[in-house]
């Protein structure tokens, strides 16, 4: 099991240390799927949620996002943007809205990115339809930011109550060190069907270093959210400061099962 934790800006739903991001840009609500029923129905676009007989789309051929930061200490920051986007019948993308937007230069090169990448199209009783999928395009430099296809996180879930900028890492900060970790354990019944993969989950170290508010963005399934959720309530950090003095921010931890 390893794991890795980065910090949460206001810039995406996941990040690591993008200080300083303007507030969001008005844009109206989240397109969010809707939840999985008996028949599969379009929206009044035409468009398919992932349901009950859709077979999902297939990312085959991913584009590159093509951006250079501006600021070079920006490539110590990594990020995530989360992309709701519209795979066609004909394979072609075309991005609804992102999570939680903030109308960016990197968010605009995710949006390019995921357009121009070419897709396998869902179908729907063998023929191909429109379908909405969520792709997260990872900043994390030197690496290329390629996207992929993930499931649709409920953008109501992740709503921090209080200002919008409650817990994200205010500019001039210094974020947690993690200075204890505690090993995940395998659920029974993911060990027996050999389940392997990554649980996403976010939480705000507070001011003692403790993780508080554990929620789980990426699910696994088969008990695996429950033994990463134990885990990292267990962790222990140094808080993040601000001017030498601890303040509380949010992080993400990615915890990664495989079993060898």
């Amino acid at each position: 099991m390893q794991i890795r934790f980065i910090l949460l800006s206001s810039a995406t739903l996941f990040a690591l240390a993008a200080w300083g991001q303007p507030e969001p840009a008005t844009s109206g609500p989240i397109a969010s799927p809707p939840a999985a029923q008996a028949v599969a129905l379009p929206d009044r676009d035409g468009v398919y949620a992932m349901a009950a007989g859709i077979t999902p789309p297939v990312l085959l051929k991913p584009a590159d996002a093509d951006y250079t930061p501006a600021d070079p200490s920006e490539r110590d920051r990594p990020r995530i943007v989360i992309a709701y986007t519209v795979v066609n019948a004909d394979g072609s993308a075309k991005v609804r809205n992102l999570l939680h937007p903030h109308d960016t230069p990197l968010e605009a090169a995710a949006i390019a990115a995921v357009n121009q990448s070419q897709f396998q199209p869902g179908s729907l009783n063998g023929h191909a339809v429109p379908v909405l999928v969520c792709l997260r395009v990872p900043f994390f430099f030197p690496r290329s930011p390629t996207p992929r296809i993930q499931n649709c996180p409920d953008p109501n879930r992740f709503q921090v109550s209080g200002p919008p900028d409650l817990y994200h890492a205010p500019p001039g900060s210094k974020p947690p060190v993690l200075i204890y970790n505690s090993e995940a354990e395998y659920s029974e019944v993911a060990r027996k069907k050999r389940i392997q993969g990554e649980v996403t989950l976010d939480t705000v170290v507070d001011e003692d270093g403790n993780p508080t508010q554990i929620r789980v963005l990426k699910s696994l399934g088969y008990g695996l959210d429950e033994k990463a959720i134990q885990s990292v309530s267990r962790y222990k950090f140094r808080a993040a400061t601000l001017d030498g003095k601890p303040i509380a921010v949010r992080i993400v931890v990615e915890v990664n099962f495989r079993l060898y």
